[in-house]
């Protein structure tokens, strides 16, 4: 049998954690250092929803995301998380809530207002940047 494309496999892993309620994960990014080391395998629970200061599995095209929840905010089209790994280097990002697979065995960080302000500010640029860039002149 051929390999699954990848939105296939997450597909499959959502369905995983449906039947079982949780999946076992191998971290192979640097983002979630020193909290999460790479290598290390993490279990994610199922779950539809998570608090500011969890770390979050994320369905982002087609990568799972260990990064932890910054801020939520509504929109019109639904919830929108800004997520970002722990690591200094690590930028934040948006995505929509429902893109979330489920929630990370991490131990939670408090948030503090200015860390979400500052994190939702740093990530409405860096949206603005990658904007930018593909606009052709």
């Amino acid at each position: 049998m051929p390999p699954l494309p990848d939105s296939a496999h997450l597909l499959l892993v959502g369905q995983l954690l449906r039947q079982r309620g949780w999946w076992d994960v191998t971290v192979t990014t640097g983002s979630m250092r020193p909290t999460i080391p790479v290598g290390a395998r993490v279990r994610v629970v199922a779950s539809n929803r998570v608090k500011l200061g969890e770390v979050a599995a994320l369905a982002i095209g087609d990568r799972v995301y260990i990064h932890r929840v910054l801020a939520r905010f509504p929109t019109p089209m639904g919830t929108m998380l800004v997520h970002g790994g722990d690591a200094p280097q690590a930028l934040p990002s948006f995505v929509f809530e429902s893109r979330l697979i489920g929630r990370a065995d991490v131990p939670r960080k408090r948030i503090s207002v200015p860390k979400r302000l500052a994190s939702l500010a740093r990530a409405a640029l860096v949206y603005l940047r990658r904007r930018r860039a593909h606009v052709a002149p």
